[in-house]
């Protein structure tokens, strides 16, 4: 064997750890949203605006070029180079176009994986981050995420109160 094809067959081995890191990653982004949805105790997934648009309670996705939320999937976000996953979650304020729709970036980082479970490094609006161990059967593993994001929300919420009324 040359020592081209060793070079060849280590940036193989290593684009497939990347691989199944970014799937690892995404499996957890994407029981995280499930996870807060459910936290939340919505009323149901949708609510209906006075034009009759079916809007989400949580949403997914990014802050576009132009400084707007762009919804995407989870499957579609870009992996950064250091196999983060960054996705902002949108969650609505209310049931009423005058209520907010609140935006929250959140980071996900796969720090390890093993037979028991894998560790996440999981940082809320640029934080600290929060080392979430996830298992197969932890239903709670992101309850202190998910508080996190709640307290991102309010904050968002109370610098709308009207100074006057303070």
């Amino acid at each position: 064997m040359s020592h081209f094809d060793d070079l060849c067959q280590l940036s193989s081995a290593v684009e497939e750890k990347k691989k199944d890191v970014e799937r690892l990653i995404r499996r957890e982004a994407v029981r995280l949203v499930s996870f807060y949805k459910d936290w939340l105790g919505l009323p149901s997934e949708h609510w209906v605006d006075e034009r009759g648009e079916c809007r989400p309670y949580v949403d997914v996705g990014f802050i576009g070029n132009d400084g707007t939320f762009q919804a995407a999937h989870i499957s579609e976000m870009p992996m950064q180079t250091d196999g983060t996953l960054q996705m902002v979650l949108r969650t609505a304020t209310g049931s009423n176009i005058d209520f907010p729709a609140v935006t929250v970036p959140v980071s996900l980082q796969l720090m390890s994986a093993g037979d028991g479970g894998i560790d996440v490094a999981i940082s809320v609006n640029n934080d600290k981050p929060i080392p979430v161990f996830v298992t197969g059967t932890d239903e709670y593993s992101y309850s202190e995420v998910a508080l996190k994001i709640k307290s991102h929300i309010q904050k968002a919420i109370q610098k709308q109160y009207p100074a006057s009324l303070k």
